[in-house]
């Protein structure tokens, strides 16, 4: 069993299996190996919200960890390969959340950018446009 905490401010519900988290609360879960793949668990990992006190023996296995690093990686339209390390395939997901926060903000503010641009342009030209009078 994993022991997870809803260190949120808001109740939490993990699918399958329906696991009701208030906040502070910490739970063992029994089916994580299951729960840990759902999109909005992912979700709640990925943005703190869901804080993990340990993981069950074997699940941290190296191939499962960077298949599932490879699946959101890809998920943000970056490109990832399973010939990476861990670590690599860590900060390329870094640099995809990054990449797509930005394009985000690109299209809310309606400037159009060159899909082929490195993440570093994308930052200027926000940066560029936040500030039109610079």
């Amino acid at each position: 069993m994993t022991k997870v905490t809803n260190v949120g401010v808001q109740p939490l519900v993990l699918n399958p299996g329906f696991v009701s988290l208030l906040p502070g609360v910490e739970v063992d879960v029994e089916n994580w190996d299951a729960l840990k793949k759902h999109p909005i668990t992912k979700f709640y990992l990925d943005n703190g919200t869901l804080s993990l006190d340990g993981a069950p023996e074997g699940s941290d296995d190296e191939s499962e960890r960077k298949d599932d690093l490879i699946a959101r990686i890809k998920d943000l339209g970056g490109k990832a390969d399973k010939r990476s390390s861990v670590e690599k395939l860590e900060a390329q997901l870094v640099e995809a959340q990054q990449r797509a926060s930005i394009v985000e903000a690109l299209r809310s503010l309606e400037v159009e950018y060159d899909d082929k641009a490195t993440t570093d342009e994308l930052k200027e030209l926000l940066a560029k446009n936040n500030n039109p009078a610079e």
